[in-house]
């Protein structure tokens, strides 16, 4: 039972940065990507590719963040340079995706049983701490990386084209470099964890993404209001959200009707008010 604990907790902080980069493009750029399930095989790929080669674990986590920024610039790339809609550029691109992660790994899957990782030389048969803590620390560094690029000159360029890009082009911000580099920058952190993915489990696969879009989507809208206190422009509020840890917590557990009015009406007494105040 406990065994299993630590497996969950390992493959949420996996996955937690495919809902970082989710994040970015749905929620701050306003970019609808589809383009998820491809990077994060073709991340997957490229760290595999790296690990047989000879390269350090950690090092080839490099190499799926630039093969996931490689593959968010190609839908970048169709939809402001060739005019195609934002869904459908990334359709196509997860199409494309397909046949190079087949060409990349020369086959529908890629093994690293064999090969030494960062993550396999973390792994004891009885202890998983130290994988935890070393996929903790990635998460946090990733987290507060986005936080503070999102309050440079840049990253407020990239919100402005996400809230409004009309209104950003008449303040001579170059909507299509922020949209290329922010689809980029989401596929890269999608890219890092396939990569961190292939490590743990061991193998690349070619069908390893799908419903990887599914899972950031709604990870990301399900906590997109959650404030947790650390900064008042911070990552999951900066558009003005504020609902507190404990109503998303009670929200989650109202699941009858007359739970779910005593949670509203507690909401906003206890916050909506002092937030008027």
């Amino acid at each position: 039972m406990v065994g299993i604990l630590f497996i969950s907790v390992e493959l949420g902080l996996l996955y937690a940065l495919v809902v970082l980069g989710v994040f970015l493009t749905f929620r701050i750029l306003n970019f609808p990507d589809l383009t998820v399930d491809g990077s994060f095989v073709t991340g997957a790929a490229a760290t595999a590719i790296a690990i047989q080669t000879g390269v350090p674990g950690l090092v080839a986590i490099l190499a799926g963040f630039l093969a996931g920024f490689l593959a968010g610039s190609l839908t970048a790339f169709l939809h402001i340079r060739l005019g195609i809609w934002k869904i459908l550029a990334g359709i196509l691109s997860l199409s494309m995706l397909y046949t190079i992660n087949l060409r990349l790994m020369d086959g529908p899957n890629l093994s690293l049983l064999n090969q030494e990782n960062i993550i396999s030389l973390l792994k004891t048969p009885i202890n998983h701490i130290y994988t935890i803590i070393f996929l903790l620390v990635i998460v946090l560094v990733a987290k507060f990386f986005v936080d503070w690029f999102l309050q440079t000159e840049f990253g407020l360029r990239l919100r402005a084209t996400g809230d409004n890009e009309s209104t950003a082009q008449s303040f001579a911000i170059n909507t299509k470099i922020t949209k290329f580099f922010g689809v980029g920058l989401s596929n890269g952190l999608v890219g890092v964890a396939g990569g961190l993915v292939a490590q743990y489990q061991g193998f690349a696969d070619v069908n390893m993404g799908i419903g990887v879009i599914i899972l950031g989507a709604c990870r990301s809208y399900a906590w997109r209001g959650v404030n947790f206190k650390w900064k008042n422009n911070n990552l999951f509020n900066h558009r003005g959200d504020f609902v507190p840890t404990h109503y998303k917590f009670c929200f989650t557990l109202g699941t009858c009707r007359n739970r779910f009015e005593i949670c509203r009406r507690t909401y906003r007494r206890d916050c909506v008010g002092n937030w008027e105040q």
